[in-house]
């Protein structure tokens, strides 16, 4: 077969693979599936309007995993598509805040744009759909969040003792019934011993406590512990925590369903086993809460009848999606969801949405090493 029919058949297969996961509105599998095009796409800009009225803007502002804007200067390359696959968009820009003008506009699902950014040291970042207007006064704002390739994690907002004195809600989970002293001890353990399930817990606990039921009340109020038992298989994971919430909330997510907030997840026994029901928070495309019931194990906490529980976040909000793209992923690889992957996530879907997700840590560059100095002779 000649290279040209070669490249024809392997870019029509990329682009098969992208419209699957446009099917499931993907934001981060279709930023990391874009990288597959670069090697077929042409090289230059696409798609010039053909008057002002038929053309839209897009203003996009990059941030770090401070949540700070990006130094001022900070080169950003900019790749936007719109929703034909056609590259609008591929060259660099100084940031933090960039707006393009003179994007087509089709008034059809040509308008869902996807935007990818990416700076030198940092791993890409994008979202889609971002839907484009030709009225400048509905031009779309979108907030994105770049991780370091390499990070630190910096704590100093969740010590025990931070949280304590910022009369954190979080706190009452890493208490778990036990003194502060013990608390205490085994938080700051977690936190240097493990601290992808440390910031997996901060994670759960933040979005917990920021989205509400319709009583008004957080989610996070319901859930009165975590299960810190080293030797348990359900001791905090990078992915998850075990816990125990008020049985309470098993009707208040069922009444969430008919605001069409959350969702039930079929046959939820088959990927959580022994689990009897699992409830899937419905606000974001991706990077949502799930909360699973073990309705057969039950205690009483505090005079509270409490149900056994296990809580995540998704990457993605399809359940066909969650199951085909994450979870048979990781049964074969062995593999979970990373959570500083899911932080990214979250804080973007919450800007989309008009929420800031900011939980009590933030992602830093990893300082070089500087070179060891030589012993004067």
């Amino acid at each position: 077969m000649e290279r040209k029919s070669i490249k024809r058949v392997a870019f029509a297969t990329s682009v098969t693979v992208l419209l699957f996961l446009f099917a499931f509105n993907s934001s981060s599998l279709i930023t990391m599936g874009m990288q597959s095009l670069d090697f077929f796409r042409p090289k230059q800009s696409s798609a010039q309007p053909q008057s002002l009225n038929q053309t839209g803007s897009i203003v996009v502002n990059v941030y770090d995993g401070q949540r700070r804007l990006v130094k001022p200067g900070t080169k950003l390359l900019v790749r936007i598509i719109d929703g034909n696959q056609k590259f609008i968009v591929d060259r660099y820009y100084d940031g933090p805040s960039i707006r393009f003008d003179g994007l087509p506009f089709y008034d059809n699902f040509g308008d869902n744009y996807t935007v990818i950014v990416w700076t030198d040291g940092y791993r890409q970042a994008g979202f889609t759909p971002v839907k484009i207007s030709n009225k400048p006064e509905q031009t779309p704002v979108l907030d994105l969040m770049l991780m370091p390739s390499k990070y630190t994690i910096d704590f100093s907002q969740a010590s025990f003792n931070a949280l304590k004195a910022a009369h954190s809600p979080i706190l009452p989970l890493l208490l778990s019934g036990d003194s502060e002293d013990v608390a205490r001890l085994r938080w700051e353990a977690l936190m240097k011993n493990d601290e992808l399930s440390a910031i997996c817990l901060l994670n759960i606990a933040t979005a917990l406590n920021d989205v509400k039921l319709a009583s008004g009340s957080p989610v996070l109020a319901s859930v009165s512990r975590v299960t810190f038992d080293p030797n348990s298989d359900e001791k905090p994971k990078k992915d998850r925590f075990f816990g125990y919430a008020d049985l309470r909330l098993k009707a208040a997510l069922e009444g969430e369903i008919k605001r069409d907030t959350w969702q039930a997840d079929p046959a939820p026994f088959v990927f959580h086993p022994g689990s009897t029901s699992s409830y899937r928070e419905k606000r974001f495309g991706e990077a949502n809460l799930q909360v699973t019931f073990y309705e057969n194990t039950t205690t009483v906490i505090d005079g509270v009848v409490s149900v056994k529980v296990e809580i995540d976040i998704d990457y993605y909000h399809d359940p066909a999606a969650h199951a085909i793209l994450e979870l048979l992923p990781h049964l074969i690889t062995g593999g979970v969801s990373d959570p500083v992957t899911v932080y990214q996530l979250r804080w973007i879907a919450g800007r989309r949405a008009g929420s800031e997700f900011a939980p009590p840590y933030v992602i830093l560059p990893r300082q070089k090493a500087l070179p060891a100095k030589k012993n004067a002779r």
